[in-house]
């Protein structure tokens, strides 16, 4: 039995796809860790739910963790339901999210669903959204969307950093001698690759700028087999 983690989707369903079934072809047993950002920016965020929800189906154990794109869109969600209840003829208040999500993507994210309006939404996919992890622990790593806050004396009670943070340095004397494998700010392949060839290195990133399709060194989905480090690059499918 395999581990795989998966750096940042965006809504790119066919890469995703091509990646497990083209590049991976996973057995029965295996275990994938998604890193979050499963939405917004590329065509099919809806697809891409639709498709990481069939795969416990298939014999594979999947872990989700949450991204900033996730808790953005629940953001908005959320003030979407409390402020209809309180619009009127004379009072049409603004949700204060809304502007900032469909720049980040959201309005990719709401063709998928074939709306304008995140209500129209099936509370499958919000509660889905909901569910996802902050971060998880594996006995070699740690994962994360986005990074750890190690200015502080618990490195997980900063959920903020956890799907927002930027830059970090990790110190292993606090993660048990574990790397922090990560997704959130898109990076050279070749950056990849050179972490990934390194044993015990204090953090292994995983974003590739799957949407960047054409930018010199990005555009490919990335996964990480985590007993021995080997990469699976699928090429961006979906522009």
């Amino acid at each position: 039995m395999r581990t795989f983690a998966v750096g940042d989707i965006h809504g790119c369903s066919r890469t995703l796809r091509s990646l497990i079934e083209d590049y991976i072809v996973p057995a029965t047993g295996d275990t994938f860790i998604f890193l979050g950002d499963y939405i917004d920016r590329g065509p099919g965020s809806r697809q891409v739910i639709d498709y990481l929800l069939t795969l416990p189906a298939q014999g594979l154990s999947c872990i989700y963790t949450g991204g900033n794109h996730e808790e953005v869109a629940l953001k908005v969600y959320d003030a979407a339901r409390e402020l209809k209840g309180k619009r009127s003829f004379f009072f049409k208040p603004s949700n204060p999210f809304l502007d900032s999500w469909l720049r980040m993507g959201g309005t990719e994210t709401l063709q998928s669903f074939g709306t304008t309006d995140i209500l129209q939404l099936e509370e499958k996919y919000i509660n889905w959204m909901r569910t996802l992890r902050d971060y998880y622990e594996h006995p070699q790593y740690l994962m994360v969307h986005a990074g750890f806050n190690f200015n502080i004396p618990d490195i997980f009670a900063d959920r903020h950093a956890m799907r927002w943070l930027r830059e970090f340095e990790t110190d292993m004397a606090r993660t048990g001698n574990r790397g922090v494998v990560h997704g959130h700010v898109p990076v050279s392949l070749d950056l990849i690759r050179q972490c990934a060839a390194i044993e015990n290195r204090p953090f292994y990133p995983l974003d590739n700028g799957c949407v960047y399709k054409g930018r010199m060194g990005m555009g490919n989905l990335v996964a990480m087999q985590l007993e021995n480090r080997q990469l699976f690059v699928a090429p961006n499918q979906d522009f």
